[in-house]
């Protein structure tokens, strides 16, 4: 992943701030930027690779991105004030521009290029961080409702089972309502792990989602019941663990 969700300077923008800020040179292995260090400078490669590598509290860390000759290191600090949020690793010997926050801003006035770019970023990370948001709520949504139907079946040897699910126990064991339990459904069923999904009401059996009744009122419905691929659905399980 080369260079996501960081701001490349062009040339113009490159001369420009060479002539406010210092030169410092790191090997392989160096720490350019520290994660939770304050964010009191900016920094552009000049030339080199470094990768930023964000740890968690478990003490676990992953590689967010690689960077490259011409990405702007820092530059979310220079508006916040806050913290680093990730490292930044001398992957190839580098050479790198620093200069001060205040140097930094000043460079957005003076050049709308780099204050377009930036904006440009900002907009596409706000963008990056609700699509994981998004694809975090569904993995939570998949898993809730594959350990739901795993601890309601008979037989978990078998490769395929009916199992029936009482909205009641979808809500009281995982806070699922009756809409988010038949979404996560439709979402397995479209992967093969279930299929035949149709509603149960206390007079029987019902086909589909909604049913009208002869006074035209939609018929209670008290469970839902469908077709298992047991291999299938431990599979999911095991893919959605993590979260």
């Amino acid at each position: 992943m080369a260079d996501e969700g960081h701001v490349k300077a062009s040339g113009e923008i490159l001369s420009f701030l060479v002539k406010n800020g210092r030169k410092l040179s790191y090997s392989p292995g160096d720490v350019v930027l520290r994660q939770g260090e304050h964010s009191n400078y900016v920094c552009i490669i000049m030339s080199g690779e470094a990768e930023v590598v964000r740890h968690d509290s478990s003490g676990g860390s992953v590689s967010i991105a690689t960077l490259e000759r011409g990405a702007v290191l820092g530059e979310m600090g220079s508006f916040l004030d806050n913290r680093r949020t990730a490292d930044v690793v001398a992957l190839t010997p580098m050479e790198l521009l620093v200069f001060q926050n205040h140097t930094f801003l000043k460079a957005l006035r003076d050049v709308p290029e780099l204050a377009e770019r930036i904006m440009r970023n900002f907009a596409q990370r706000i963008n990056s961080i609700n699509e994981e948001l998004s694809g975090v709520r569904r993995s939570k949504l998949l898993y809730a409702v594959s350990l739901l139907i795993y601890e309601n079946m008979e037989n978990p040897h078998s490769l395929s089972e009916r199992v029936t699910i009482s909205y009641d126990d979808a809500f009281f064991s995982y806070g699922l309502r009756q809409g988010k339990l038949l979404d996560g459904l439709v979402i397995l069923s479209e992967s093969g792990a279930v299929s035949g999904i149709a509603e149960v009401s206390k007079g029987g059996f019902i086909s589909g989602e909604r049913i009208n009744d002869e006074a035209g009122l939609s018929a209670p419905k008290s469970s839902v019941t469908l077709t298992v691929d047991v291999p299938a659905l431990k599979a999911s399980l095991k893919g959605l663990a993590k979260f």
